[in-house]
C-alpha cells in the first residue's frame, strides 16, 4: 500500500505541475517525473496507465517553447476572454463559497499552500491531494491508525471539487486546444481523478474490514 500510495503521490504532483505555466524549469521537472514514473512498477500497473503514457508522450512532443504561447492562448483563470479557466470558481456560481470551502480545508489540514496561484486553481487542490496521498504513505508504513481519516479527506475532497468541475474543464479544453496536446492531459487528469474516487472508497471498506477484525 505505501508504494502504491508513493506512486499516486507521484501521478498528483506531476498533474498539477502539467497545468502550471510551462516555463523552462517546469518542462525540465515534468521530464524528470515522467521518466520516474513511466519506471514506476505501482504506476505501470494502474488501469488509466495506457491513458496516461498516450498523454504524456503527445504533451512530451510539444514541449519545446512553443508550449508556453499554447498554455496562454487556451486558459486564463477568470475565464473572461472565452478561454478556459483552471480555477474552481469559473465554475461555479458561488465562487467566494468555493474558496471559504478551499481555505478552510487547506486550514484545518495544516497546509499552507504555496505560489502565486489562488486556492481553487487546479494545480493547488492537485498539490494539496499530493500532500494528503504523502500523508497516507507514511500511515500505511507505521500502521493502519490514521489512515482512515486521511483516506476520507482524500474522498470527500475529491467529490466536493476536482472531481465536481474537472469534467467541464475537459469540455472545455477539447473546444479550446487546436493542438489537443492539453485536451489530451485533461483527459487523462479525469481518467485518473475517476480512478482515486473509486480507490479511496475501496480502501476505506478494506481499512474498516480491519478495523472490525480487530
Amino acid at each position: 500500500m505505501k508504494a502504491l500510495a508513493a506512486a499516486r503521490h507521484a501521478l498528483y504532483r506531476f498533474f498539477g505541475l502539467v497545468f502550471l505555466y510551462p516555463d523552462p524549469g517546469r518542462r525540465a521537472r515534468l521530464r524528470r517525473l515522467a521518466r520516474a514514473l513511466g519506471a514506476e512498477k505501482a504506476v505501470r500497473g494502474l488501469a488509466f496507465f495506457p491513458v496516461w503514457r498516450a498523454s504524456w508522450e503527445r504533451l512530451q512532443q510539444n514541449l519545446g517553447e512553443g508550449l508556453e504561447e499554447v498554455y496562454l492562448r487556451i486558459f486564463d483563470l477568470t475565464g473572461r476572454r472565452g478561454g478556459c479557466s483552471l480555477c474552481e470558481s469559473g465554475y461555479r456560481d458561488a465562487s467566494w463559497q468555493a474558496a471559504a470551502e478551499l481555505q478552510r480545508e487547506y486550514r484545518e489540514a495544516g497546509v499552507q499552500p504555496k505560489g502565486p496561484e489562488p486556492s481553487d486553481h487546479l494545480s493547488v487542490e492537485l498539490e494539496y491531494l499530493a500532500v494528503l496521498v504523502a500523508r497516507e504513505a507514511r500511515e500505511w508504513e507505521a500502521g493502519t491508525a490514521g489512515v482512515e481519516e486521511i483516506l476520507r479527506r482524500q474522498r470527500d475532497f475529491l467529490r466536493a471539487h476536482p472531481c465536481a468541475w474537472v469534467p467541464e474543464l475537459v469540455v472545455r479544453v477539447r473546444e479550446h486546444d487546436p493542438t489537443g496536446v492539453y485536451a489530451a492531459a485533461a483527459e487523462a487528469l479525469e481518467a485518473f481523478l475517476e480512478h482515486e474516487g473509486d480507490l479511496t472508497e475501496l480502501l476505506l471498506r478494506q481499512v474498516g474490514k480491519v478495523e472490525l477484525a480487530r
